[in-house]
């Protein structure tokens, strides 16, 4: 690793630690209790009723209530806080690879828009899409697993990292098709189906929703091992 880059991941270690209070889209220091600064905030486009009722993705059709491409989702309903487009990108580019973990307690504002209807799941279980190991070493976290747990405090159910693992590193999902990215990811998970006891609705969390794949493996694998119910939330989603 060049020194350069020793250098910039520093800096970005002391603005974690220096200033937990920050805009995750300009690092601009901003409230407590804020998501976004006043500014960048004009720029973040919120999903909220614009979304398809099952998977979250935009509507094309303002009259329609689903995308027709979730029809055959396992995954019952998932729930994305904001379009994957703009800023919004390289601020999640940050939070998954430069060690902005601060971020996801800004994101998790945007929870009170879906709260109540969260809150009707009655999820026993927070269940982050897992990584490979081999990309937990490199990179020093799960970014869902950190989402998880500011959604945690917040809907006050707990978070179970033990129940999924991710078995196979797969090759990158972008560019690939739908069907691309179900055949990439068949196999690339596990369950550990002895610690699903007591658990009949659980909710999946992570950061990119695109086209659902993922998402819709995991629950495959939780419903077979008795799980009634699976939701998601995942903090940006793109255009369907």
């Amino acid at each position: 690793m060049a020194v350069n880059e020793y250098g910039r991941r520093g800096v970005e270690t002391l603005i974690n630690i220096f200033f937990p209070n920050i805009c995750p889209m300009c690092n601009a220091p901003i409230s407590k209790g804020e998501g976004f600064c006043s500014n960048c905030i004009k720029e973040v486009k919120l999903i909220l009723d614009d979304g398809c009722k099952k998977c979250g993705k935009y509507l094309k059709d303002n009259e329609a209530l689903f995308c027709g491409e979730c029809n055959e989702n396992i995954l019952d309903r998932n729930i994305s806080l904001f379009y994957y487009e703009g800023a919004i990108k390289q601020s999640l580019y940050r939070f998954k690879y430069k060690n902005f973990k601060s971020y996801a307690k800004n994101y998790s504002v945007y929870l009170k828009d879906y709260i109540n209807i969260v809150r009707s799941w009655k999820a026993k279980a927070l269940i982050p899409i897992p990584v490979h190991a081999d990309k937990l070493n490199n990179r020093g976290y799960n970014q869902a697993k950190v989402f998880s747990k500011e959604l945690s405090t917040i809907l006050n159910i707990p978070v179970r990292n033990d129940i999924l693992k991710r078995v196979i590193a797969t090759t990158p999902q972008k560019g690939l098709s739908r069907q691309g990215r179900y055949d990439n990811l068949i196999k690339a998970f596990g369950v550990n189906k002895d610690l699903l006891s007591g658990i009949d609705v659980a909710i999946l969390v992570d950061d990119i929703y695109t086209t659902g794949s993922t998402m819709d493996i995991c629950a495959k694998l939780l419903k077979g091992c008795g799980v009634k119910k699976v939701y998601g939330i995942c903090i940006a989603t793109g255009r369907a």
